[in-house]
């Protein structure tokens, strides 16, 4: 592990997590000894018809790629069932892990893996460490599976692809 690289993603985790802001408000009752905590209330936009499925977008971004679906998913960690399943299902539906795994060996750019992440129902997090690690390495492009893993490991977060 480069101990350079680990200093700079500790001071990019520190800067992003830092500048996130939480609007909640607290009510203390000594009286009682109880805390209420009270959020904003955020409701999600429901029409999502004319968002593309996961299948079809992964399919577009493979056939578009100079490799093999067979390499893409191997750079990836993934099974080639993920594929399989892909072209076989319009509506399948993989893990957040395997996306982003995808996605990192298709070599996306930050707006792309929102894109991709978004076909399949996720998003990409500016509030949880590993997604901030991910940005890093996106934005570093720095796309080696084995390599973001390691990090993510020592940050003892969960790891890309089906390993």
């Amino acid at each position: 592990m480069d101990l350079q690289q680990r200093k700079d993603i500790d001071q990019y985790l520190q800067q992003h997590l830092q500048d996130t802001v939480f609007d909640m408000e607290l009510s203390i009752d000594y009286t009682n000894r109880s805390i209420t905590a009270s959020y904003e209330t955020f409701y999600f936009d429901e029409d999502t018809s004319a968002d593309p499925t996961f299948s079809p977008t992964i399919l577009d971004h493979i056939q578009s790629s100079p490799m093999t679906g067979q390499q893409i998913c191997d750079l990836a960690h993934v099974d080639y069932r993920v594929i399989t399943r892909s072209k076989a299902k319009s509506s399948y539906k993989p893990s957040k892990s395997i996306v982003l795994a995808l996605g990192i060996a298709l070599q996306l750019s930050e707006d792309s893996m929102v894109a991709l992440l978004g076909s399949a129902g996720y998003d990409l997090s500016t509030v949880t460490k590993r997604d901030l690690i991910l940005r890093y390495f996106m934005e570093h492009q720095i796309y080696e599976v084995a390599e973001i893993n390691h990090y993510l490991d020592h940050y003892k977060e969960l790891q890309l692809g089906s390993c």
